[in-house]
């Protein structure tokens, strides 16, 4: 039981590591969405 609770604080961990890395990648997606959105309603 207490190898598997390591085992997901690690991968916890692994997880708020990648998403603090990708909070820049996030703003570049929001501003190509909000584009793309832009672009669509043009289409529409």
């Amino acid at each position: 039981m207490s190898r598997f609770r390591a085992s997901t604080e690690l991968i916890v961990d692994a997880l708020y590591a990648v998403a603090l890395r990708d909070i820049r990648s996030e703003i570049k997606f929001v501003g190509v969405a909000q584009s793309t959105r832009k672009f669509l309603s043009l289409l529409c």
